[in-house]
């Protein structure tokens, strides 16, 4: 029995017992009972990749901006922990969840995002922002990552699969970067010049987004991308500003985007970041 039945049985508790008003606002009930025994499990620091690390560390932030317990455990595989190898991987008991949408969802139907007491039309307005920053990101850093032959080689491979014998340190690598490069060509990311000038362009759009928004709610006097407390899309578009830190040194077009161009942004999530009292510390504690 993985987490995400016990998931499935969250949900329909918490869509039962959260009834609806007249005009379409949530109810103000209590969240639902908060497991006390959740572990997240991290590989270690050299096998954080920016994806990865950008996914650790907006379930670190959401934990955070929910008050809610958890433990972080290191695992050389913990990759693999998961029936499906979906990332990050979560687990209360005998039970596991993997995937950031999965355990984002879980903490939103449980009550504890600061959303959830907004109306549903809010409501929808910040899942659907949410999801475009969060895929957005996390295609790019993909991309940047593991389809560009010498970022691969010289971080990617030696890092994310050094703790491997050979020759599973060999093939292990080419089989997920096939994968990402499939995936990600479905997607319209092709793993050449074209792929790239595409995930910078939207990469841009996303900018030009996030920074209008900022800066009408700073005209109105608010500091968020939703009013003026942190939700959960201030997080985790915070936390994959801070992992693409790890791809300006190699990618200066990246530096140049979300440091020159764009430099509200750095300001923005290390607000963030401090408002959630530095979760990126948790991770690169050891």
């Amino acid at each position: 029995m993985t987490l995400c039945s016990s998931f499935q049985l969250a949900r329909i508790a918490a869509l039962t017992s959260r009834t609806k008003s007249v005009d379409g606002d949530s109810s103000p009930e209590d969240p639902l009972p908060w497991p006390d025994d959740i572990v997240l499990y991290l590989p270690t620091n050299s096998q954080l990749t920016a994806d990865y690390l950008a996914r650790s560390l907006s379930v670190i932030s959401i934990f955070k901006l929910c008050n809610l317990n958890f433990k972080i455990e290191r695992a050389i595989n913990a990759e693999f922990l998961g029936p499906d190898k979906l990332w990050p991987v979560v687990r209360s008991g005998d039970k596991m969840a993997t995937g950031f949408e999965t355990i984002l969802q879980y903490v939103r139907l449980m009550g504890y995002l600061p959303s959830s007491k907004l109306a549903q039309l809010e409501q929808a307005e910040i899942i659907t922002f949410l999801v475009y920053i969060d895929s957005t990101f996390h295609s790019a850093e993909k991309f940047f990552c593991w389809c560009l032959e010498n970022e691969f080689e010289s971080r990617t491979k030696p890092g994310h699969f050094s703790f491997h014998w050979k020759p599973l340190s060999f093939v292990l690598p080419f089989m997920k970067r096939w994968e990402i490069k499939s995936n990600l060509k479905v997607l319209g990311y092709p793993a050449n010049d074209l792929g790239k000038e595409r995930i910078l362009s939207e990469l841009t759009t996303l900018c030009i987004a996030v920074s209008s928004k900022l800066e009408q709610n700073e005209k109105n006097g608010v500091g968020f991308l939703f009013g003026s407390k942190i939700t959960e899309v201030d997080a985790v578009f915070a936390s994959h500003i801070e992992a693409l830190e790890q791809l300006y040194e190699s990618f200066p077009v990246l530096k140049k985007l979300f440091t020159q161009d764009y430099p509200r942004f750095d300001e923005h999530s290390k607000m963030c970041m401090e408002h959630l009292a530095n979760p990126k510390a948790l991770i690169f504690s050891d």
